[in-house]
């Protein structure tokens, strides 16, 4: 297997910009390169760096990362640094800047850059032998790196590796990720993905974080759209079943309203308002009084929560209850050995404490439920 080769300098024209580019909202698979480009410059303005460039010339330390396998004779596939890619490529192709939404931007800093005769020939590139050695140093960058990702882009990166072939404690290991989190990102992704063609529709990307943590914090949610946990979450999840698909439909109608592709009124059936009523809502679907009640399209998610509560069926108040006491319990322990000694305290504390170890039986328990 060919090495590494870093500080290789590669001619402008032999670079080619990746239409599987994790940064993308979009997927643009086998699209055009202005196509790409174009997707890039109204999502990542590039442009900052053409001013960059136009000012002060190209940065001989920002180097990009190559592989040329699967390219025709010459070429060169971008895995890292497409969007200094887009802004050079801009620079230099009057065609390409004229098909892009801000073009006479662009016209600007292309004359200021030839002016100054700071547009580079040659492009400083590190060279992976194959696209997997690069996305190997692609992915630490930008999950553990100060070049984050959004999770939307992190979950469909560790998917394609996946789809590729690879083992999820392989692709974490390789990302210096936990395998949990390959495994959160394999539940998460397949759900969003079987969305578009199950009961609820398509859910926007601008949506992915909150059903990210609706699905991973919250047991009983969870549990109600007939979801495994992430750790027993494999290569071969699918997303949604015919188990799940209704009541989670009945979730995430609540919590985001009507599928835009199922409905006009995309408020309609919502429940939720905000992220932090998740918890609210987490509360509500542990007892089929307040998921009856959330079923009627009159109540509002704080009347469903005031009927579990007056039933007396909310085990986090009873949680809330047996902490308080346990918690008060420590403080007398404390107040006691420090006001009057180890000698006075021993009977007091084993009054305390026998109480406490009941109580603690109790806290156990709940802790089972799924919050």
């Amino acid at each position: 297997m060919s090495e590494v080769r870093a500080g290789t300098q590669i001619q402008l024209d032999k670079l080619v910009l990746w239409d599987c580019n994790p940064r993308m909202l979009k997927p643009l698979e086998g699209q055009s390169q202005i196509d790409i480009a174009r997707a890039m410059n109204d999502e990542f303005d590039p442009i900052e760096i053409g001013r960059s460039v136009a000012a002060a010339g190209w940065n001989d330390s920002s180097v990009l990362s190559v592989t040329s396998e699967g390219m025709p004779k010459e070429k060169f596939l971008v895995i890292e640094g497409n969007r200094r890619l887009t802004a050079l490529l801009a620079l230099v192709d009057s065609d390409l800047r004229s098909r892009l939404s801000n073009s006479e931007a662009w016209d600007v800093q292309s004359e200021k850059a030839r002016a100054g005769k700071r547009i580079p020939a040659l492009v400083p590139c590190i060279v992976y032998p194959t696209r997997s050695d690069a996305e190997n140093r692609l992915g630490p960058m930008h999950f553990v790196g100060m070049k984050g990702w959004e999770p939307f882009q992190k979950d469909r990166f560790i998917l394609q590796r996946i789809d590729a072939g690879g083992p999820i404690a392989e692709i974490a290991a390789s990302l210096s990720i936990e395998e949990l989190d390959g495994r959160k990102a394999v539940l998460i992704f397949r759900v969003f993905q079987s969305l578009g063609s199950g009961a609820y529709g398509r859910l926007p990307e601008k949506h992915y974080g909150n059903l990210r943590e609706l699905v991973l914090k919250f047991g009983a949610i969870r549990k109600h759209m007939r979801l495994p946990d992430a750790q027993r979450t494999d290569e071969a999840f699918s997303g949604l079943t015919s188990e799940s698909d209704s009541p989670s439909k009945e979730i995430l109608t609540w919590v985001f309203g009507t599928s835009p592709d199922k409905g006009s009124d995309p408020d309609e059936g919502r429940k939720v308002q905000e992220s932090r009523d998740y918890r609210k809502l987490n509360r509500v679907v542990q007892n089929i009084a307040g998921i009856d009640a959330l079923r009627d399209p009159l109540t509002t998610l704080e009347e469903a929560l005031a009927i579990v509560i007056a039933e007396g069926h909310d085990p986090s108040l009873l949680f809330e209850e047996h902490a308080k006491v346990l918690s008060d319990a420590l403080v007398s322990l404390r107040r006691l050995y420090h006001d009057q000694g180890e000698d006075v305290i021993s009977e007091k504390a084993r009054q305390y404490l026998a109480g406490a170890v009941k109580l603690v039986g109790s806290i156990d328990a709940l802790l089972a439920l799924p919050y």
